[in-house]
């Protein structure tokens, strides 16, 4: 070592030294702890143990821990949803940021909610150090009457029955607090669980992390084992490139098929394959969907709470059902092939993982369609889908922000009819900005719409069920068909054939295209600052939604 790089070696460790460290302890591997812990939302509320568990693990293992925070969202907690989705590609460049400049050896990554699970994978992947994954895990269900219950997906209806008087103010009030059992991610199979199943379904985490509870002590010992697994992976030098590669992503998609996860997941996904250097497009969701059953009845796609698929297995089980048609060589973070991993995985006789012999479908989750309004293709989340709206034909309401007719209904000002389309957009990525979530929400359940056909640029929970295609592209703003529907215009879709039309000529639909003009967002609040780059550089939904230069206009 030159002098140069001797001195560069020593100044770092002389801050060491400032901070109370011996000359042993600096010269240890340094594995960074990357915390989204906060106060902001539940999912992330417990992960200063967490991580505390994770760093006795690397002190045993003889590297040096050090931790840093990086900010997180929670979908439920921050009320201005346009900010939700940008905050994924935030909190990834802050990571990414941190990650390089420093230059750590290793990383352990505590993450719980929607976005903040799949940012933390872009940036795992943009790094490329020895990585390992601590999911936060699910929170408990909540108990009401005598059932399990589960926030989201049963608190819309149940407001809904408040709204009208089916429920009374005070059994209202006890299910509000009954609803969220404890501390963790949201209890069903919605975003946040979807992400953190897919993250070992990756082969990012150690077996069993994705369900093991917040509140469990399971959860604590395999944070612990996560932190003695990192200098295990630094040792062999078995970097994040080496776990997320093709092949493993093709697992992941069929792996999220089977659980009838969040459409999110499609966004996430593509977003994290393209930091990883592997192509995705919704094709190949598409085509794994076709050939991979449903097995996984939990909701909001089943009857069952994340606590019983913990103990009915979790994703060692949906994996070991799923083996004959996983790629079983790929790498994982405890050093082996999945095949290793599942070798001694036996599957139990249950009613909430089904088997390859007896799926609850012969489909996966998801179904893209295509079709003159979604010449770019839209997202079904086949699962939660009444099957009365598979085929449909209805004229066309046509609003561009779904708060003005939630306010409309409340307020008797819009009338809906469940034959009619619902059309709501520009809320995409650009058009939002930021893809805020849409939601059937109590409104709709109050006034018997909960079946209604919803099309929309815009993305949904994954604890929603309903008639929602999502995720159009092109987006209104970037003068998809979309922007050219009218009221009363028909609209016919056919989930089995994978079509959505607007029946009209194609030549009236460019006339109409054209008649528009330039898109302007009427919130001029976003001249400046993040969203305004957000806006700028976003990508289209087939694209993941990803920030880039390329996409800068």
């Amino acid at each position: 070592m030159n002098k140069i790089e001797n001195w560069r070696s020593l100044r770092r460790e002389l801050l060491f030294y400032s901070m109370g460290y011996t000359k042993s302890t600096a010269r240890k591997p340094l594995i960074a702890i990357v915390n989204s812990w906060s106060e902001l939302n539940p999912g992330h509320y417990h992960l200063r143990e967490l991580a505390a568990a994770a760093k006795r693990g690397v002190w045993q293992a003889g590297g040096t821990p050090l931790e840093f925070n990086t900010v997180s969202i929670c979908d439920g907690f921050a009320l201005d949803k346009r900010y939700n989705l940008p905050f994924r590609d935030l909190i990834a460049f802050t990571i990414e940021m941190s990650l390089r400049a420093h230059e750590f050896d290793g990383a352990v990554f505590l993450t719980t909610c929607d976005k903040n699970v799949p940012a933390h994978l872009m940036a795992a992947a943009r790094v490329n150090l020895p990585s390992i994954f601590v999911t936060g895990g699910p929170m408990l269900p909540g108990r009401f009457q005598g059932k399990d219950i589960v926030c989201c997906t049963d608190g819309r209806p149940m407001f809904g029955k408040y709204m009208t008087g089916e429920l009374n103010e005070e059994d209202f009030q006890e299910f509000c607090l009954a609803s969220h059992g404890s501390v963790g991610a949201c209890g069903m199979m919605g975003t946040a669980n979807t992400m953190q199943c897919l993250v070992e379904g990756l082969g990012m985490s150690l077996p069993g992390c994705a369900t093991s509870h917040a509140v469990s002590p399971s959860k604590y010992r395999l944070a612990e084992e996560s932190g003695r697994q990192i200098m295990e992976l630094v040792a062999r030098k078995i970097t994040a490139s080496a776990v997320m590669t093709k092949e493993a992503f093709d697992n992941a998609i069929r792996l999220f098929m089977a659980l009838g996860g969040s459409t999110n997941g499609i966004l996430h996904l593509l977003a994290i394959a393209k930091e990883a250097g592997c192509s995705l497009q919704l094709e190949n969701f598409e085509s794994i969907s076709n050939e991979t059953p449903f097995l996984c009845n939990v909701r909001p796609s089943g009857k069952y709470t994340l606590r019983d698929f913990d103990e009915a297995g979790g994703i060692p089980v949906m994996m070991k059902h799923l083996e004959p048609l996983l790629n079983t060589e790929v790498m994982t973070v405890t050093g082996k092939a999945l095949k290793d991993n599942l070798a001694n995985i036996r599957p139990k006789s249950n009613d909430v993982i089904s088997g390859l012999n007896d799926p609850l479908s012969n489909n996966g989750g998801i179904t893209i369609l295509k079709g003159n309004l979604a010449p770019g293709g839209a997202v079904v989340k086949r699962t939660a889908f009444p099957k009365n709206r598979f085929i449909h034909k209805g004229r066309a309401r046509v609003f561009d922000s779904l708060i003005k007719v939630e306010e409309g209904l409340e307020n008797g000002t819009i009338t809906l009819d469940q034959s009619e389309v619902l059309i709501i957009r520009y809320t995409g990525p650009k058009g939002g900005p930021g893809m805020p979530e849409l939601h059937i929400s109590p409104i709709f359940h109050a006034k018997g719409l909960q079946d209604m056909v919803i099309v929309t640029d815009g993305r949904t929970s994954g604890s929603t069920k309903g008639a929602m295609i999502l995720h159009v592209v092109p987006e209104a703003a970037d003068h998809g068909p979309i922007a050219a529907v009218q009221d009363g215009d028909m609209i016919e879709l056919n989930v089995y054939d994978h079509r959505i039309n607007v029946l009209i000529p194609e030549e009236e639909i460019l006339n109409r295209l054209h008649s528009l003009g330039d898109f302007k967002e009427e919130n001029d609040s976003f001249s400046t600052g993040w969203m305004r780059l957000y806006q700028a550089m976003v990508s289209s939904a087939s694209e993941g939604t990803i920030m880039s230069v390329d996409n800068e206009k």
